[in-house]
């Protein structure tokens, strides 16, 4: 079947995302059927350059959820420097600085 690794990695990215890759899939073996199979008289959309298909999109939110992840020990050490910058200014507001 065509684009199934595809529809097993949006599994975990949502529903929504699944249901792309889903009708991607339906579409692309419908494409690939020979021409007795019924196919309705509709016309063919053209897109600019710059929509992404569902395999980019797939790739782009793959991509963003790593880079939360990567992010999180980041923020972390942020609250931790944040935190420390605050007691360095009351301890030296306490010594008349």
């Amino acid at each position: 079947m065509i684009g199934t690794s595809e529809a097993a990695d949006a599994g975990s990215l949502g529903k929504f995302l699944s249901g792309l890759i889903a009708r991607g899939v339906v579409r692309g073996t419908a494409h690939s059927m020979d021409g007795s199979a019924y196919t309705p008289n509709v016309p063919s959309k053209s897109y600019t350059p710059n929509v992404l298909t569902v395999d980019q999109l797939v790739r782009c939110l793959k991509e963003a959820s790593m880079l939360d992840e990567q992010s999180d020990p980041l923020e972390r050490k942020r609250t931790e420097l944040q935190s420390a910058g605050k007691e360095v200014d009351q301890a030296q507001r306490s010594a008349g600085y």
